[in-house]
């Protein structure tokens, strides 16, 4: 399963960001990261982001792969869901 995914520019910061459907779990969701993502990113022209729509992504093992990779955890309040305010980078996108 692949993320939609969305790039932004804000003066010297770019972004990109990559959301997930509601239907996707942690385990299989860090594997596609790993498998797809995470050897593609070019962090000296961005900041990357994931948006996870499941409460299994809230837990050590999402935070620490993030947080490894300089990953940041979108935080979203949606009806159904609230992601807990974890930081996994130096920086914030809300």
């Amino acid at each position: 399963m692949f993320p939609s995914i969305h790039a932004t520019t804000s003066g010297e910061d770019s972004c990109v960001s990559y959301n997930y459907p509601p239907s996707l779990k942690v385990t299989e969701g860090i594997e596609n990261l790993r498998q797809h993502v995470i050897p593609e990113l070019d962090s000296s022209r961005f900041r990357y982001v994931v948006e996870v729509r499941d409460k299994s992504w809230f837990q050590d093992l999402a935070y620490n792969f993030f947080a490894d990779n300089d990953m940041y955890m979108v935080w979203s309040q949606l009806a159904e869901l609230r992601t807990p305010p974890v930081v996994t980078t130096d920086f914030l996108y809300l």
